[in-house]
């Protein structure tokens, strides 16, 4: 992987308000130097658009794992991956690798991209197997960016006996309708969620009179600059 030098993780704070002492880092892939660093998305789609050089990139990946669990030892961490990584064994491998001690404090974050070369169905490309395999070796996961791509309202329900959390972006929403469209649409997640006991957590939180709004609507997992930019955690 002749880019790994220059690849590295940023943490994100994953706030619990109704527990101070938690700590939660969301892991964010980036490029560059740590002033203008960004996410290196050409450069993760040819890392994992095939066994070989993904091979590489998971290697990567578990070095960084294993030392932020080490230099943080009180701390749970998340991080993403695509649905064309579900393809490969050498993603389950480099999960087997883990103690379940270690695995208890981490989170997989399955996001929206379908698989590379998708079906125009979504539905069909949409790894149900995979998602209860890696439950089953006692992995939190996560549903990220949940009515995007292929984290469907249907995939969401096909998934949530495997799954403990699911993610949304406030700010996304929030640049195109009125609050209270975007407060119709978070009381409806948040009563999904609360019904089949998963978290719901919150993203692009940037000042406190959203947060109290959310909190009103009883958020309790937020994540935004409001709390913490993406930063290097270590060194």
């Amino acid at each position: 992987m002749n880019s790994e030098q220059q690849l590295f993780f940023a943490g994100q704070k994953i706030v619990n308000d109704e527990q101070q002492e938690y700590e939660e880092y969301e892991l964010l892939l980036r490029y560059g130097n740590q002033v203008n660093a960004r996410f290196p998305a050409q450069i993760y789609e040819n890392l994992i658009k095939d066994e070989k050089e993904y091979k590489k990139y998971i290697q990567f990946l578990k070095a960084e794992l294993s030392t932020f669990l080490v230099a943080k030892p009180n701390a749970n961490f998340s991080f993403n991956i695509d649905q064309q990584e579900l393809k490969y064994q050498a993603l389950f491998d480099f999960l087997s690798d883990f103690p379940v001690e270690q695995r208890q404090r981490l989170t997989i974050e399955l996001t929206e991209n379908a698989p590379l070369e998708h079906e125009l169905n979504y539905y069909s490309t949409y790894d149900i197997d995979a998602i209860k395999q890696i439950a089953d070796m006692d992995y939190k996961i996560a549903f990220d960016d949940i009515g995007s791509g292929n984290n469907t309202l249907g995939n969401l329900f096909l998934s949530k006996d495997h799954i403990t959390r699911v993610k949304w972006s406030y700010i996304n929403l929030a640049k195109f309708v009125s609050w209270e469209e975007s407060r119709n649409w978070i009381k409806f997640l948040n009563e999904i969620t609360t019904t089949n006991q998963l978290d719901l957590v919150i993203e692009g939180v940037e000042n406190e009179d959203v947060a109290q709004q959310l909190r009103k609507l009883g958020i309790k997992y937020f994540q935004g600059y409001l709390y913490s930019k993406p930063t290097p955690l270590i060194g």
